[in-house]
């Protein structure tokens, strides 16, 4: 009978550690044990949305910046930037300008 014993106790513990070891994964597979999971997978989804949108704005930003670097070379300047630099930046007015402030 001791024999006898011992086996079935080494089952249920066999059985015992596959079930809770088992359940662990799924727990955990599933997004219920952390930040990361099937459950997850909406709010990541919108995180991705969100940088995306952030990029596309960042990527015009970008070229807008390319650009206006691209109108001042060092063999040409465009007339217009120069200008407009003049004016924001060095505060040169012609005495029969008026100024609009727009932003």
């Amino acid at each position: 009978m001791g024999r006898k014993t011992n086996s079935i106790i080494g089952t249920v513990l066999m059985w015992s550690f596959t079930f809770f070891l088992s359940g662990y994964f799924v727990l955990h597979a599933l997004g219920l044990g952390g930040e990361h999971g099937y459950f997850s997978l909406e709010q990541i989804d919108g995180e991705i949305a969100q940088a995306e949108e952030q990029l596309a704005e960042l990527t015009e930003y970008r070229d807008w910046l390319n650009h206006r670097v691209n109108l001042v070379s060092e063999d040409r300047v465009d007339a217009d930037l120069l200008g407009e630099l003049a004016r924001n930046n060095g505060g040169l007015y012609a005495a029969d300008e008026i100024i609009i402030n727009i932003n």
